[in-house]
C-alpha cells in the first residue's frame, strides 16, 4: 500500500485539488493582489496548490488574464507603499526608559526614492556602464543628483571613476 504524502490537497491519483467555488478563486485573486503579486504566498494563504493555479492558468485564458491583473494590482500596491515609506517615512521607537519608548524617530528612505526614479525615468536615472576590453567606463546622466549617496557610496564611486579609462574625443 503506497504511503500518503500527508497533503490534503492531493487527490488519490496525484492530481492537485482544485477549488470548487468562484468564492475560493476570488479569495485567491484578492490574496495575490494583497501580497504584492506573490502567487506562492496567495496559494499558502488560500490552501490552493501552486500546481492547481498553474494548470488553470495553462488551460483558461480568462483565468490567466485575471491572474496577470491581480499581479499588476499587487505591484501597484508595492509601489504605493514604497512611495509612502520614501516620503512619509516610518517611525522607529527610540529613547527607551524602563523598557518603554519615550520618543520616536522618523526614518525616510533615499534608496526607495532612487528605485522609484529609476523605474519611472530610466532614461535619466539608469546606471550606465560600458565594458570595452578590460576597462569599464562609467557615464552618468548629465545633471545627475548624487546628493542621496552616502559617504561610503561616494568613496566607492570615486575609486571606480579613478580606475576608469577616461573618454577621449575619438571615443565620444
Amino acid at each position: 500500500m503506497p504511503r500518503s504524502t500527508g497533503k490534503k490537497a492531493d487527490k488519490p491519483n496525484g492530481q492537485p485539488k482544485l477549488p470548487k467555488t468562484k468564492e475560493q478563486w476570488d479569495e485567491f485573486f484578492y490574496r495575490v493582489s494583497a501580497s504584492g503579486g506573490n502567487v506562492t504566498r496567495a496559494c499558502e494563504l488560500t490552501k490552493i496548490t501552486r500546481m492547481a493555479v498553474w494548470q488553470r492558468e495553462q488551460s483558461d485564458p480568462e483565468f490567466k488574464k485575471r491572474l496577470e491583473h491581480a499581479k499588476q494590482l499587487g505591484a501597484d500596491f508595492l509601489e504605493e507603499e514604497a512611495t509612502r515609506r520614501a516620503f512619509e517615512g516610518t517611525e522607529e521607537p527610540v529613547g527607551f526608559y524602563m523598557g518603554v519608548s519615550t520618543t520616536v524617530k522618523r526614518n525616510y528612505s533615499d534608496a526607495l526614492i532612487q528605485f522609484l526614479l529609476k523605474g519611472l525615468k530610466p532614461e535619466k536615472y539608469k546606471e550606465r556602464a560600458q565594458v570595452d576590453g578590460t576597462q569599464t567606463r562609467f557615464d552618468f546622466a548629465e545633471g545627475a543628483d548624487l546628493s542621496g549617496l552616502s559617504n561610503e557610496e561616494l568613496r566607492q564611486l570615486g575609486a571606480l571613476l579613478s580606475k576608469a579609462k577616461p573618454k577621449t574625443k575619438k571615443e565620444g
